[in-house]
């Protein structure tokens, strides 16, 4: 097992407690969504195939906590895909993660904790509902595989959490990504065969965010989109 040390080591690379948040796109649609079911208390969990952008959404609801008056400190952020982790992803984990938080940062109010692809601890789902019971955290788990479907997340969170189903970019927000956007009848008159040409790229590339940064570079594009394939396929099907 990981020393408090050791693990506070990774925490401090994956928070942002003495370091400014990194620059993100906003999906207005899922912000506000998660944002009105944080204030219900339950946990929130955010589901959605690999790379669709899970892990940007929890950053976003994080900047928007921070921007209410939540102090930095109070935000606890673990990835359960860092390889330093491998070999340690058992549900204990996630009380020394817990435990190790609290000691080296010692926050001042009730944290909020966000487990981003918790579906790599087994039981990850008795852990936080004994967080909710005990009302010790707000929290917020994404994951991206079957078992995020499965009864037992039903029935050990059976009426104490509420989810959020994210997907891969829409063409609109594919357009917002390129920094393209139509307001009006006459934007779209105007602009038709710009958006035919954007429209084939998004049919032939897909939405996934990181894939649609490396639009001029199509090998790298290629690369990226064959990665995510195995992945999906051997991580989240198989």
């Amino acid at each position: 097992m990981l020393t408090k040390n050791q693990l506070f080591e990774i925490l401090l690379d994956w928070n942002y407690w003495n370091r400014e948040f990194p620059t993100t796109i906003s999906r207005q649609r899922y912000e506000s969504q998660i944002e009105q079911l944080s204030e219900t208390d339950e946990v929130v969990v955010i589901k959605g195939v690999r790379r669709c952008g899970k892990s940007t959404l929890l950053i976003n609801e994080m900047k928007r906590l921070v921007a209410s008056g939540v102090p930095k400190e109070q935000l606890l952020f673990v990835n359960f895909e860092d390889v330093r982790l491998i070999g340690h992803l058992g549900v204990e984990l996630l009380g020394l993660i817990r435990d190790t938080y609290m000691e080296f940062v010692n926050p001042q109010g009730r944290p909020y904790i966000f487990l981003d692809e918790v579906q790599n601890i087994e039981h990850w789902e008795k852990w936080v509902n004994t967080e909710y019971e005990l009302k010790k955290s707000h929290v917020y788990v994404t994951g991206s595989n079957s078992s995020m479907l499965s009864s037992e997340i039903g029935t050990a969170l059976s009426g104490r959490y509420v989810s959020v189903d994210v997907y891969p970019l829409s063409f609109k927000e594919f357009l917002l990504f390129k920094g393209l956007e139509v307001k009006n009848k006459m934007e779209l008159i105007s602009q038709k065969h710009q958006l035919n040409r954007e429209f084939r790229a998004f049919m032939s590339e897909g939405g996934f965010p990181k894939s649609v940064e490396y639009s001029e570079n199509r090998s790298m594009q290629k690369e990226l989109l064959e990665e995510y394939f195995n992945s999906i396929l051997l991580k989240d099907i198989v």
